[in-house]
């Protein structure tokens, strides 16, 4: 049985996890680019496996497992460390990723200065139509306002916390100051009954204020 393990590495942590996968004898077999519709922003997937290994669980009945490391939320202007100086055969995709793509990867063993395809749009996976800019537009409105609604109903429920919890306080509180009640309104309202003595009070609030 085959198992796919995913691990997300930062740009800076790629070269140090492939010089890992290199030690243990993996070897390299793709590499490709994708490009995410909601932010614009760019992954890569970088896959290799270990054949002595999976060829010994294979013998003895037991699955292997296909490693990629993937490297997520890239700009297209954000430089990325080739890794041919571990895996040469990476150039084609390397090269790809930046001819398709616009990726600005460095240090290619082989590099193709932009000449890899011959396409009539320059980099024509990172031209956006209408259509794709329209659902990224539709999908961060539907995100944000999914957020917005989320932090209402957090503040609402934590204010009703707030007033729940300090009910028995306040209305002791002031009453032992000299009200003469306490009327609730609503839920999260509370209005203080001062009676005779509402011009002295409001005198020295003002005072300090």
């Amino acid at each position: 049985m085959q198992e796919a393990i995913y691990t997300i590495v930062g740009i800076d942590e790629l070269l140090s996890h492939v010089q890992a996968l290199k030690g243990v004898g993996a070897r390299f077999v793709q590499m490709h680019a994708e490009r995410n519709v909601d932010d614009g922003s760019y992954r890569l997937v970088y896959t290799f496996i270990n054949v002595r290994a999976a060829q010994e669980h294979i013998a003895q009945g037991g699955s292997y497992a296909i490693e990629n490391l993937v490297v997520e939320g890239i700009d297209q202007y954000q430089e990325i460390p080739s890794i041919s100086s571990y895996y040469p055969a990476v150039f084609p995709f390397e090269n790809e990723a930046h001819d398709l793509f616009g990726l600005a990867i460095t240090d290619m063993q082989i590099d193709f200065k932009g000449f890899f395809y011959q396409v009539s749009t320059a980099e024509p996976m990172s031209v956006i139509t209408p259509e794709v800019k329209a659902a990224r537009e539709k999908a961060m409105k539907v995100r944000a306002a999914a957020e917005a609604k989320a932090r209402k109903a957090a503040a609402e429920k934590a204010a009703t916390e707030v007033v729940k919890a300090a009910e028995p306080v306040v209305e002791k509180a002031v009453k032992a100051a000299g009200a003469a009640g306490v009327i609730r309104p609503s839920k999260t309202a509370c209005q203080v009954v001062i009676g005779p003595k509402v011009q002295f009070v409001y005198d020295e609030l003002k005072k300090m204020l």
